[in-house]
């Protein structure tokens, strides 16, 4: 049998695992993230190559970096041309089921212009088989809360403001209340429990899930008794920053609110206390303990009905989160925490991974083609690669030895043009391009300021102008930058050449 379980979640960034340690593993309870740690192999330095969520789940279910798919801010439609994760997984026999979201947008020379899904920042990517979608509205939940005779609340997002009734203890904010929604009716356990209605009736079927959470999404707010899980005096606040002189950093702290991430927060996310950042940290450990503990219901689930040994697993997220880092909550710019995150992947046929870590770079676009490869899909043209010679305990030949990241800046649908028109960006100048790795981060804008720090001199807003040693790194860097854009510059037929004696083809690399 063919099985394959994606569990993608949102937002949740690298560090915060138990099994790995560190400030914010060692408060984090994931025994079930754990437990498949124990089973099969970490990816310890794993990126996504793009943020926020549409563009990255793009490049995670095309296997292209965005530069390619150029599906590169939510909302913007996706080219059918590509063949996505479900489709490959059709052709290969196997049934692509959704639980969750995809946050796909169309592409509209498929439809009309008219087309109902256009009103949403993203619906179901074509090819999956949608169980119990999210869309942007999440329908399939609000309907479920309404059925247990919840009252939706116009604006629906008031669902997950704190609960009128929690008065905050001593030393608390209110943003460390507790959810009106109690933990075994909310989006979590309502997913959860889909994913395993879906399976009980296909355990003779060939399937691919993706489940795909909202969580740790914010708003940061946490059901009882997740939300007193972990005692915010006990977490480490974020190392200080003060105001960023790089346009787009300073832009950000300018502009980011609390609201995006604190339901009725009012002023800036800079301006968040330190009591107010301990306890949204602490919050979002509980909403990562609360996913993990609905995670271990689905893994409990597949073990009694004795698919775990013939089902790969593999575990992510769609992009980090940076926790009051620069000041900021979210996903932005170039900071490692917005795309660095966890990848786990329990494959039953090599017992002998079990526990094993990796610490080279790997990057979201190298998913699709480990899953084709457990699928025994037919390899077509994709930038990322398969991660199997790394779980048979071996390194691919010619393995990359840092990552390629990108990120934009357009915004169509704002009347002042979001940060591109407050930056006065021209329409095409939006694009950013970064260069990670061991040593170096180096971001390459089309209209703004170049970014360079350095492992060992980490201040990305030092004037270094005039310093012969930075030039020379600077056009080092750039050069690798444009030699790995190069290498996968779009290819789908550039592996075809006709001539005498007909149509030569080579083998896609992956």
């Amino acid at each position: 049998m063919k099985k394959v379980l994606l569990i993608l979640a949102d937002q949740w960034r690298a560090d915060a695992l138990g099994a790995l340690g560190g400030p914010l593993g060692t408060l984090a309870h994931t025994p079930s993230i754990d437990a498949l740690m124990a089973r099969g192999v970490t990816f310890t330095n794993h990126h996504t190559v793009t943020i926020p969520c549409g563009p990255s789940r793009a490049s995670l279910l095309t296997g292209l970096y965005a530069m390619t798919h150029r599906s590169v801010v939510n909302g913007t439609p996706l080219d059918a041309r590509f063949t996505t994760l479900p489709q490959a997984a059709l052709s290969a026999g196997v049934e692509p089921l959704l639980v969750g979201y995809t946050t796909t947008t169309p592409d509209p020379r498929t439809t009309s212009a008219v087309d109902p899904r256009f009103d949403r920042s993203g619906t179901v990517m074509p090819g999956f088989l949608p169980i119990a979608p999210f869309h942007a509205g999440q329908e399939s939940y609000l309907a479920f809360l309404a059925s247990r005779e919840h009252t939706i609340p116009d604006p629906v997002e008031d669902l997950w403001a704190p609960n009128p009734a929690w008065v905050p203890p001593q030393g608390r904010t209110l943003a460390a209340a507790p959810s009106q929604i109690p933990a075994a009716e909310g989006d979590n356990a309502f997913y959860t429990t889909a994913a395993i209605d879906a399976l009980r009736v296909r355990q003779d079927r060939n399937w691919l899930m993706m489940l795909a959470y909202f969580r740790p999404h914010p708003p940061f707010i946490a059901p009882e008794p997740w939300h007193e899980l972990v005692d915010p005096q006990t977490v480490p606040l974020p190392p200080a920053c003060g105001p960023m002189d790089h346009p787009l950093a300073a832009h950000l702290q300018k502009t980011v609110t609390q609201e995006s991430f604190i339901r009725h927060g009012e002023g800036l996310a800079v301006d968040l206390s330190e009591a107010a950042v301990r306890d949204i940290r602490a919050t979002y450990l509980g909403m990562v303990a609360e996913l993990d503990h609905q995670i271990g219901r689905l893994m409990a689930h597949i073990e009694a009905t004795g698919e775990l040994d013939h089902t790969l697993i593999v575990f992510s997220s769609d992009h980090g989160e940076l926790l009051g880092e620069h000041g900021l909550f979210g996903k932005y710019a170039w900071w490692e925490n917005s795309y660095r995150v966890p990848l786990v992947i329990v494959d039953p046929r090599r017992k002998g991974a079990a526990g094993r870590r990796v610490d080279a770079y790997t990057e979201s676009v190298d998913v699709m083609p480990t899953i084709l490869e457990w699928l025994g899909a037919d390899p077509i043209p994709l930038d990322g690669r398969s991660l199997g010679p790394f779980l048979d305990g071996g390194t691919p030949a010619q393995w990359r030895d840092g990552v390629m990241l990108e990120f934009d800046l357009r915004d169509l649908k704002s009347a002042d043009g979001g940060a591109a028109g407050a930056l006065g960006l021209a329409p095409n100048r939006t694009g950013a391009a970064v260069w990670r790795d061991a040593q170096n981060t180096y971001v390459r804008f089309a209209g703004l300021p170049t970014v360079l720090h350095t492992a060992d001199d980490p201040d990305e807003h030092k004037n270094r102008a005039g310093d012969p040693a930075i030039a020379r790194l600077e056009r080092d860097l750039a050069g690798r930058l444009l030699d790995h854009r190069i290498t996968h510059a779009e290819r789908t037929l550039t592996g075809y050449q006709a001539g005498p004696g007909g149509l030569a083809k080579n083998s896609p690399s992956w």
